[in-house]
């Protein structure tokens, strides 16, 4: 996942990324699934604000460089979200009170407002 993710980065920011941190928006979250063997990652992310691409270009990228990567899964989906308190609510489903480590914080970026 880190591999995917740093690799789309570059693609957006080149050595910013090393430079200035420079990063997309992202929420990753980790999953057990129901029966608690099949762990998967779901991923809310916002198209870099200050790069002209569209929703449809940047889900081709996301997908195309997944695909590309020797070592990730076959099983992947890449969507837009028309609601964002939906999708978010999906995520974080497995979440519970004393339990917040489903968020990779690792892998999650947001820009501070």
């Amino acid at each position: 996942m880190s591999r995917w993710l740093n690799e789309l980065d570059k693609k957006f920011y080149g050595y910013g990324v090393r430079k200035e941190n420079k990063r997309f928006e992202r929420v990753v979250v980790k999953h057990m699934g129901r029966q608690k063997d099949h762990l998967h990652c779901h991923i809310a992310a916002k198209r870099p604000k200050n790069k002209e691409i569209s929703k449809s270009k940047f889900l081709a990228l996301a997908k195309f460089t997944w695909e590309k990567l020797s070592s990730a899964g076959h099983q992947n989906t890449f969507k837009e979200v028309y609601d964002s308190e939906g999708w978010l609510g999906y995520i974080l489903g497995e979440m519970e009170k004393d339990n917040i480590d489903i968020i990779d914080e690792g892998l999650t970026y947001l820009i501070e407002q």
